[in-house]
């Protein structure tokens, strides 16, 4: 039960760090999107794996052992994300802000399907 405790928690972490952007209560950075992108896998790893490892996943990991198991729309845009978000300056945020809130905002809402069963 630990797990979904877990995955509960990464999941409306996401969402609520999603939200404080929206409202514009916090700028959106590389960093922080990067944070709620992989808050997102981190909810549906979670429910993958009901011990925690002892050495956290990297990014790269986390995408690939997630991919396998979700629906080809959240895998399609998990890859896309992940590319989009890999090499972002604070430049690029400023251009893109919009777009990039747009995908993220599917991919939480696409994340929240794969975890409707727990939430």
């Amino acid at each position: 039960m630990v797990f979904f405790v877990r995955a509960r928690y990464y999941f409306s972490y996401a969402e609520s760090l999603l939200k404080e952007v929206q409202s514009g209560t916090r700028p959106l950075t590389p960093s922080l999107a990067l944070d709620i992108f992989s808050l997102g896998l981190k909810a549906i790893y979670a429910l993958e794996v009901a011990k925690p490892e002892e050495q956290k996943p990297s990014l790269e990991e986390l995408v690939q052992r997630v991919s396998a198991s979700v629906s080809p729309g959240l895998k399609r845009l998990m890859l896309e994300l992940k590319e989009e978000l890999k090499g972002l300056s604070p430049e690029d945020i400023a251009q893109k802000q919009a777009i990039i809130l747009e995908k993220l905002s599917e991919y939480l809402m696409l994340v929240k399907e794969e975890l409707k069963p727990i939430l």
